[in-house]
């Protein structure tokens, strides 16, 4: 066993969260109609300026990148349809909130199912 204290230092960064930006974690393109595509979802008090996104298969090769917003993936690498597997993303986002311009990084990844 071990003990731990943990201090708040003025040094300290806490990131920033953002209740108005929904990134899913799953999406399944099999035109069901339901969770097709992979999409980011923003709050209606949120206008966003700016959207670069990319997503890379597990190897860290580039499966998909725009600039389009709204961020639309439909689990396609050019013409083909990918296999199920685990995606990475990152997304840089410039919104305006309550007239203040402000930016985020997000990170993660999404499952592809079938």
């Amino acid at each position: 066993t071990q003990d731990v204290d943990v201090f708040e230092s003025p040094d300290c960064i806490i990131p920033e969260v953002h209740n108005d930006i929904y990134v899913p974690n799953v999406f399944s393109p099999n035109n069901d109609g339901l969770n097709d595509g992979f999409e980011i979802f923003f709050g209606s008090d949120l206008e966003v300026t700016f959207l670069d996104g990319s997503i890379f298969d597990r190897w860290g090769n580039l499966v998909y990148g725009s600039q389009e917003i709204p961020f639309q993936w439909n689990g396609f690498f050019g013409d083909e349809a990918l296999m199920p597997g685990v995606f990475a993303y990152i997304i840089k986002i410039r919104f305006l909130e309550a007239g203040i311009e402000k930016e985020v990084l997000l990170s993660g990844d999404v499952t592809l199912v079938k």
